[in-house]
């Protein structure tokens, strides 16, 4: 049985993965209006302007389920504001699945605009873990965790990020420890509750997975993924008893 996939992070879990945070650049000298400031805030204003028209698009696109459209929208305006790291990550999740190489670029160069935003930099490396590109989601990764705040909304992300990336080099101690705290810090992420569950089925554990799968579906009565991934441990747990 498969690991489960991750989520996207053009869509995260919370209001914070599509946060727009796009800087203002005031004007300069004595603190009197010129002509000139008015004329940069004023284009700045409009940039964002159109910045949060396209993000509101784009989030409405992907609602629809009409990903083409929205890689297309998201294609054409990277072109426009190529120095945007919110909008470099937004292209390269729309890219999951295709343009891969060309995604990892874009979450390369958001992090070389931001180096020290944890909140772009945990999300990038949730999107390289994505790509399988585990030695940059765990760069990434641990460079967020140095820049964040206390109580960093992001926090158990981190942690299950640096989980998955120990499970994937066969560091099964560690991967258990990590991927136990993510989950023990928000069980109401359900790809937290998914990994740890398939992590103790991986290791010939199915009873504790099922454990598992059954809180995190206190949590998350509806989600698909956890039923799906408890469904498939209860085929091999039946199977093994019908073996027996």
């Amino acid at each position: 049985m498969a690991m489960p996939a991750s989520r996207r992070t053009g869509r995260g879990h919370g209001s914070s993965a599509n946060t727009i945070r796009l800087p203002v650049r005031e004007g300069q000298g004595n603190g009197r209006s010129s002509l000139g400031s008015h004329v940069v805030n004023e284009h700045a204003a409009s940039r964002q302007r159109e910045l949060e028209r396209i993000y509101s698009r784009s989030e409405a696109l992907l609602d629809e389920q009409c990903y083409d459209e929205n890689q297309a929208l998201l294609r054409e305006a990277i072109v426009r504001f190529p120095d945007v790291a919110e909008l470099c990550l937004r292209t390269a999740a729309s890219y999951l699945g295709s343009a891969e190489e060309e995604a990892k670029r874009l979450v390369r160069h958001a992090a070389e605009l931001e180096p020290s935003d944890p909140w772009l930099l945990a999300r990038g490396a949730t999107l390289m873990l994505d790509l399988l590109d585990f030695e940059s989601a765990e760069q990434y990764a641990r460079e967020a965790k140095a820049f964040a705040p206390e109580d960093f909304v992001f926090a158990s992300d981190i942690t299950h990020i640096l989980g998955r990336v120990a499970y994937h080099r066969e560091n099964y101690g560690e991967a258990q420890t990590l991927l136990t705290a993510a989950y023990e810090k928000d069980p109401h992420i359900p790809e937290h509750g998914a990994w740890l569950a398939q992590f103790h089925y991986q290791q010939g554990d199915p009873i504790k997975a099922l454990e598992i799968l059954s809180d995190a579906l206190r949590h998350c009565p509806d989600n698909a993924l956890l039923k799906e991934v408890r469904s498939d441990v209860l085929e091999y747990v039946q199977l093994d008893e019908r073996d027996d």
